[in-house]
């Protein structure tokens, strides 16, 4: 598995509000495929905010990484479900989009066909070091406006695009140097691609940049689950806003330079611009209402069936669950009780939480994509821990631990592939009305809450992360889910989107399904309900300990502590929405049936699995009496 990194900087306060808008989704991209976060805030001495990317670069391809992936800040992730990696053309070292006529659709001026240095991909190699080595040393020479960029340009030979003079043949640098799909560097108002990953906000200034992204940041629940059309008609709307935008800039700008006209016909041209800009006003203050408008009808009314219009038919999970294929890890002693499950964010590493041994067990994906038998790293000196998430916080990754006595616990990496011991920070005490917390999970898609189950008082507990440095978490509850269907929950899963809550009601043999609310109707508040969208009372169920969904179609995966198996619940179209089936699409019999019956008849509530994990195409569950056990899966 490639090691790739996601890099990034910026300098001063007007660029950390945009960092504070497109951060959560670097670091949503990051967690989703296992990169590295590296954010560089350099002080005001060193480069300006363009040419502090040359040696953020450089220092990334000597850090260990076979990719660097590199974003200007003012680059908003909108949809985390291509990998970039997946467009790295073979033999090449720097990969960047193109943007002409040929390449994107321009929505502004006439341009000169360019590469735009705001996304890169870059292969670490001798040759990548050495062209940003290069690069650097021109700083102080260089003179034109388009900074770092010109001189990639000046480099590679392409003098057209800097009008000083025809392009000069340079097949030394240019065969190490690709076209990369101009979804991922999209601009609005300027070049667009369809159906784009990446908004690059470049070339506007102070407000109307901000606004534009916060208006984006606003819709990004519609590009996470909507069909392509609807997420292409989106962005063409944001960009005809943005367009709007440049053009009003460019016509104040012209304004300005000609605030006092020397001659009666420049003072008729100076009208004609005011005329302009008037014109401009009515349908761009419209188009400023259009995103959100968009987002609001797709979101509450067919978003959920836009969200499924681009699957196939039929929405169908395969388990291999063929004995050769399932790998079995035993707990080394009979005192450790595997109670709950957890993936790492790059799915390389599997968490255990053992209650009765007061322990976290962390076991390592070796090279044969297996894992290794035995643990590498043990967390102890925990209070009987239930379940386990893990979530990048920045360029760092966390640990929350569920405790039952009503403690949630975080914990930092150490940097050897462990966790500090002391954790970074607790959620516990009378106000955070945590009363037998037996599950955890960060909030998808931007992790920046932490929900938990109360078994006591039958209820889901959301805390919100206040500060990234030093971690701080809300003691009281920013908002608690009641409903008459949920019953001492034991388990708790996002879909992730983050748009889907499955809980698991140990006390009623069910699950309940709530979608999230449209922070539009929730005071900017994270909430999900009031009504479940779906409840599944299957009598097979059995005392349903944990619940995962499927990363690509959304099944629903149980384990039944009372069963010897775990169920799987096909999604299925509705005029209401998503909806789940209340007939299992299967069941995966996990133990040997004498083992199970030897604990099960003792104790109606034992015997089966309890933990559950997912992550790509691994799926892992868990018990005292079998270990963890571990399935390849598909879906389509």
């Amino acid at each position: 598995m490639s090691r790739c990194c996601i890099v990034t900087a910026y300098q001063g306060e007007r660029f950390a509000r945009i960092a504070a808008l497109t951060l959560p989704r670097m670091e949503a991209y990051a967690a989703r495929y296992g990169y590295e976060l590296i954010v560089h805030k350099p002080d005001s001495s060193g480069f300006s905010n363009s040419w502090m990317k040359i040696p953020a670069i450089i220092s990334a391809l000597r850090g260990g990484f076979d990719f660097v992936f590199w974003l200007d800040i003012d680059a908003l992730i909108l949809r985390t479900d291509r990998d970039i990696l997946d467009d790295a053309k073979p033999g090449a070292d720097l990969m960047a989009c193109w943007h002409g006529p040929d390449t994107v659709r321009l929505d502004g001026p006439q341009f000169p066909p360019h590469f735009n240095a705001g996304v890169y991909l870059i292969r670490t190699s001798e040759w990548s070091d050495e062209f940003f080595t290069r690069i650097l040393a021109m700083h102080a020479i260089n003179d034109h406006p388009w900074q770092e960029q010109a001189v990639l340009h000046k480099l590679l030979g392409y003098n057209a695009a800097l009008g000083i003079g025809p392009d000069i043949t340079n097949e030394r640098d240019r065969a190490h140097v690709a076209r990369l799909d101009p979804v991922w560097n999209s601009i609005p108002g300027v070049a667009m691609a369809t159906d784009p990953v990446i908004h690059h906000f470049a070339g506007l200034k102070g407000e109307n940049r901000m606004d534009l992204i916060k208006a984006n940041v606003e819709t990004l629940p519609v590009y996470e689950t909507a069909s392509p059309a609807i997420r292409s008609a989106l962005s063409h709307q944001i960009s005809r806003w943005a367009a709007a935008e440049h053009e009003t800039q460019t016509l104040k700008r012209s304004l300005s330079d000609h605030a006092a006209p020397a001659h009666e016909g420049q003072a008729i041209e100076l009208e004609k611009l005011k005329q302009h800009i008037e014109r401009l006003q009515a349908p761009r203050q419209m188009l400023r209402a259009l995103p959100g408008a968009i987002a609001k009808r797709v979101r509450e009314k067919i978003d959920d069936l836009s969200g499924i219009a681009s699957s196939p038919p039929g929405f169908q999970l395969k388990i291999d669950d063929r004995p050769a294929s399932v790998q079995n890890l035993r707990p080394e002693g009979k005192l450790e009780r595997f109670e709950g499950l957890a993936f790492s964010t790059s799915g390389n590493v599997l968490g255990v939480a053992t209650a009765d041994t007061n322990a976290v067990l962390l076991y390592r994906r070796a090279s044969d994509d297996t894992f290794e038998t035995r643990p590498y790293f043990r967390l102890g000196g925990l209070d009987y821990p239930h379940d386990l998430s893990f979530s990048m916080c920045g360029s760092e990754e966390l640990l929350a631990v569920a405790q039952r006595t009503g403690a949630l616990a975080l914990f930092r990496a150490d940097g050897n592939g462990g966790y500090n011991s002391e954790p970074a920070f607790e959620i516990s005490g009378a106000e955070t009305k945590l009363t037998h917390s037996d599950g955890v999970s960060f909030v998808p898609p931007y992790n920046d809450y932490l929900a938990a189950c109360n078994l006591g008082t039958s209820s889901i507990s959301f805390y919100r992360r206040t500060s990234l440095s030093p971690l701080r978490f809300a003691l009281s509850p920013d908002f608690e889910l009641t409903h008459s269907s949920i019953f001492h929950p034991d388990g708790l899963a996002f879909s992730e989107c983050g748009r889907w809550l499955a809980v698991a009601n140990h006390g009623n043999g069910s699950v309940s399904i709530f979608q999230r609310r449209s922070r539009l109707f929730a005071s900017g508040k994270l909430m999900y309900g009031p009504e479940p969208v779906a409840v599944i009372d299957d009598k097979r169920l059995r005392y349903p300990h944990s619940v995962a969904f499927t990363p690509r179609t959304n099944h629903l995966i149980v384990t039944n502590a009372g069963g010897n198996y775990f169920s799987a619940y096909a999604p299925r179209r509705s005029h209401f929405g998503l909806q789940w089936n209340k007939i299992p699409s299967g069941q995966t019999i996990v133990a040997d049936e004498k083992v199970f019956e030897a604990t099960n008849q003792d104790n109606s509530m034992e015997g089966g699995p309890k933990g559950l994990a997912v992550h790509g195409r691994t799926l892992a569950v868990c018990s005292p009496e079998i270990g963890i056990k571990i399935y390849s899966f598909e879906e389509a």
